[in-house]
């Protein structure tokens, strides 16, 4: 990666916040292009029921993408070599911030697309299509969020178990070292 991709990774994995920015500057010209139009908001074409479900679902699959994310915690924890430690030692704060952004990020997605369930009604369903299409977006980026952060770690795990040197191999004892020698 270039070292300007390098910076604007940097200050995305520091400011957390920014997820909310790019999910407002993705959702609300989605939403003011599509009522201009009249057409393109795929979820006003399909029925309640379905709807409904696509919600539901919707909340499942963030749910289960945070239960992910508990395992790369437990991954994280894990980690004991000396790299991990440094990195662990010199980064936690913005480790921690990651961390806590993607639980609470995740969390609060599931939720919005469980409250775009309860908000759909047949005269105002603008609403729960908007909540709902905020929190997948919104869920996507602390996916690449949680995805980037565990690729990082493995990353540092990875260089501290191949980075150990091997042990000398143990010396031969008098009756093998006399065999290959007839």
């Amino acid at each position: 990666m270039s070292s300007e991709s390098n910076r604007l990774v940097d200050y995305w994995s520091d400011a957390t916040w920014l997820d909310y920015v790019i999910t407002g500057a993705m959702v609300v010209p989605y939403f003011l292009v599509t009522s201009l139009l009249g057409h393109g908001d795929w979820l006003r074409q399909i029925s309640v029921d379905q709807r409904l479900a696509v919600y539901g679902t919707g909340a499942t699959i963030i749910s289960i993408v945070g239960g992910l994310g508990a395992v790369a915690v437990t991954i994280y924890i894990a980690a004991d070599g000396e790299r991990a430690r440094a990195v662990r030692a010199s980064q936690n704060r913005y480790l921690r911030r990651n961390w806590r952004a993607l639980f609470v990020g995740l969390g609060v997605s599931a939720l919005a697309c469980l409250a775009a369930q309860a908000i759909d009604v047949k005269h105002d369903a603008m609403s729960s299509r908007i909540v709902f299409v905020a929190a997948i977006v919104f869920a996507a980026w602390r996916f690449v969020r949680l995805v980037w952060l565990f690729d990082a770690m493995i990353n540092v795990m990875d260089h501290d178990l191949t980075d150990i040197p091997r042990m000398p191999a143990p010396e031969l004892g008098k009756a093998w070292s006399g065999k290959g020698q007839k």
